[in-house]
């Protein structure tokens, strides 16, 4: 009996093997590429650096006024606007499409541009 137990799992994980080869395509590969379509560019900001501070001071009825202003430089950024499209291939042939997704690329460095400008009163 425990022959015959034995004998049946054999012969089951054989035709699950099976079962998958067949299901897989016989061993064909399944590959994923992105194709990238260029719709436009933007411009970004980068970090900032080169903060400074410039301060004020006056003098009001026994009070002393102070006003900060605060200024950084920033690097300004050249984005390239991408549609990207995930296809799934077996062997040459596109068997599925995702929608495309919109992502941003650096396309280089344009110039540096102030930013976190800002006043500080007391």
């Amino acid at each position: 009996m425990e022959q015959c137990r034995s004998y049946g799992l054999r012969v089951s994980a054989l035709g699950l093997l099976s079962g998958l080869w067949v299901a897989c395509g016989s061993g064909a590969s399944f590959t994923h590429r992105f194709v990238d379509t260029e719709v436009g560019v933007v411009d970004a900001v980068g970090a900032a650096h080169d903060t400074e501070y410039i301060a004020t001071a006056q003098a009001e009825r026994e009070q002393i006024r102070i006003a900060v202003f605060e200024r950084s430089l920033c690097d300004k950024l050249k984005m390239k606007v991408v549609h990207r499209v995930d296809e799934t291939l077996q062997g040459d042939d596109v068997i599925s499409r995702a929608p495309p997704t919109t992502i941003q690329k650096a396309a280089g460095k344009d110039g540096v541009v102030p930013c976190n400008e800002r006043w500080a009163e007391r």
